[in-house]
């Protein structure tokens, strides 16, 4: 497992919960980094726990830490950014949409150069017979379709073969509305704080854009 990401995702899924997904191009963040972050890591739960926490909000508090570390990193890294090809970014986009308002809702996503960043919320119907059906769940089911098919149709346009995506990625569901609105707001100005452009809007692959496009609201759902 790196750090704390999980190759099999959920690690925690309650019914009806709004998800927010990170998953990037394999490769990307050089040795260097992962043992930073790594080093990171071991300091802050090496940390005594804040009075007042248990320790699975204690757990939470050191994830969102490194998140936002390894986040920043992803957004300094340049060498790899297949992801900012129209083209791919096409099929990208695409296959977000696919099972949005079937399977699932569509709060927010946006791709960057060498991530993707989604925030979703199965469908409860639908996420109680898949777990029948799929012992790891909804939620990997429709992580699994989102990366499997985009690696494909993305190796083709690249002319390459090999590993697209990175196994590990990172998964929170959002505990109330205003965490919901958090995560939005953090997914949407993430080509902001990355210097890619002014304002949310401007980037072309993003719910603000698409929001813009249909006249949305800044916290209503996409799909």
């Amino acid at each position: 497992m790196e750090l704390f990401f999980r190759r099999n995702l959920p690690h925690w899924q309650p019914i009806g919960a709004a998800f927010f997904i990170t998953y990037r191009l394999a490769g990307t963040l050089p040795g260097i980094v992962i043992a930073k972050l790594k080093k990171e890591y071991e300091n802050l739960r090496a940390l005594p726990k804040k009075p007042g926490y248990s320790d699975n909000e204690w757990s939470v508090v050191i994830d969102k830490k490194m998140f936002a570390l390894w986040d920043k990193y992803l957004d300094e890294d340049r060498n790899m950014k297949w992801l900012s090809k129209p083209q791919i970014s096409d099929i990208i986009r695409e296959s977000i949409y696919y099972f949005a308002g079937k399977r699932y809702s569509l709060w927010a996503y946006v791709i960057m150069p060498n991530h993707v960043h989604i925030l979703i919320q199965v469908d409860e119907a639908w996420d109680k017979n898949k777990k029948a059906e799929y012992e790891k769940g909804a939620l990997s089911a429709i992580l699994h379709s989102l990366r499997s098919y985009t690696a494909k149709e993305a190796n083709k346009v690249l002319g390459r073969t090999g590993k697209f995506w990175q196994s590990e990625a990172y998964d929170y569901w959002a505990r109330n509305n205003d965490e919901l609105q958090r995560i939005i707001y953090y997914i949407e100005n993430n080509p902001v704080k990355a210097g890619l452009v002014e304002k949310p809007e401007d980037w072309k692959y993003s719910s603000a854009y698409d929001r813009i496009q249909k006249g949305l609201g800044k916290f209503e759902k996409i799909v």
